[in-house]
Formats: structure tokens, sequence, C-alpha cells
């Protein structure tokens, strides 16, 4: 007997706590792949990493100060935090139409 349980759907905003709790760590992408956009998030976690390391070598050696390296830092995961997070939420959105709807037919 195979009985499927209907999907639930999720929730917007627990993707972008998600997004916006593990980037505190360091870790862009985990409320993209909550809700199934794996490319997304791997390449936000990927992307992320190259772009702070270079910006904080960048604006470290420029700076010529310790301070500098993890401003760069900083800038970066600032700059990261808004486009990850409206991709979470748009993910949650798409996943809820694409599979909420057709399991509650």
């Amino acid at each position: 007997m195979n009985i499927e349980a209907p999907i639930r759907p999720k929730s917007p905003h627990r993707a972008v706590a998600l997004e916006l709790g593990c980037a505190l760590t360091g870790v862009y992408g985990v409320g993209n792949l909550w809700v199934e956009r794996t490319s997304a998030g791997l390449t936000g976690m990927a992307v992320f990493w190259l772009v702070a390391l270079t910006a904080s070598c960048v604006i470290g050696i420029a700076g010529g100060s310790d301070i500098d390296w993890l401003l760069g830092l900083a800038v970066v995961w600032a700059a990261f935090a808004l486009p990850m997070s409206l991709s979470a939420w748009r993910g949650a959105k798409e996943f809820n139409t694409r599979w909420v709807s057709t399991t509650d037919r």
C-alpha cells in the first residue's frame, strides 16, 4: 500500500530566516536549498566565499590594518544579504505554487 502524504507549504519567512541565520556563520544558500533551489543555494555559497575572500584580501592589503580584512568581509556579507534572502523568499513561493496546489486536488 502506497499512501502519499500531502506536501506541506514552505514558509517564505522561514526560508529567509534560514538564509540569514546560517549566513551569520558564513554559510549562504541554506534557505534556497530548503526550498529546493539547489543551484541557487550552491552557487550562492561558492560565489559568496569567492567574493568575500577576494574583497577581504584587496581591502585588507589596501587598508593595511587588521580590521580592514573584517570590513571587507562585512561589506560582502551585507551585499549578499538582500539578493539571497529575496531568492529564498521567491523560492518558497514557487515551491508552494508548484507542489502544494497540485497535491490538494
